[in-house]
């Protein structure tokens, strides 16, 4: 395996390939979190921006990508019956490559009047070092129209570096809490 490059020499009947290792798998080691909070809203079937921006900073201390680990939980109101309260995430302006795809559907049932709570994950994985900015937006799906509702929500964004990336520095700090902290340490 040639670790540098990330990549994994396999032998098949089509001849030598390379696959290209991510994240899966890996022991990953928690840099960063951020919490974003939203207070209510209505939605309908177009696209509503369900909590402000959020930019994360995957930390320069890693020798190669980062994953993001994006959890969402809401509140939900007054679906109408049919409708699904869907989610779409974007990271970048992008869904692409986020895991599992989405959009999603949250919650079809909260249409008696009584709200139900609803958490989910995403994963974002081999990200360069730098700023990434997460936005969530939320619509009905389904056959009808209407306006569904949203209470409160809670955006947990935590930035991931695979173990093996740290730096030498930053293992032995981990390692021992009485290290003192660098100036580029995330503690």
């Amino acid at each position: 395996m040639n670790k540098r490059l990330g990549l994994l020499p396999v032998v098949t009947s089509l001849g030598l390939l390379f696959v290209v290792l991510s994240a899966f798998g890996a022991d990953l080691h928690l840099k960063k979190t951020l919490i974003t909070t939203g207070g209510p809203l209505s939605f309908s079937t177009s696209p509503t921006e369900a909590i402000d921006p959020t930019t994360v900073r995957c930390p320069s201390s890693a020798r190669s990508q980062c994953t993001l680990r994006i959890e969402l939980s809401s509140q939900f109101s007054t679906v109408p019956e049919g409708m699904v309260a869907a989610v779409s995430v974007l990271v970048d302006e992008s869904p692409d490559q986020i895991e599992p795809a989405n959009p999603v559907g949250f919650d079809s049932t909260s249409n008696s009047g009584a709200s139900n709570v609803r958490t989910f994950s995403w994963v974002k994985r081999d990200l360069d070092p730098g700023s990434h900015t997460i936005r969530v937006f939320f619509f009905l799906a389904g056959t009808g129209d209407g306006r569904a509702g949203s209470f409160s929500r809670i955006l947990t964004v935590d930035a991931y570096v695979v173990a093996a990336q740290l730096r030498n520095d930053d293992r032995e700090r981990h390692r021992d809490p009485r290290t003192p902290a660098g100036p580029d340490d995330d503690r």
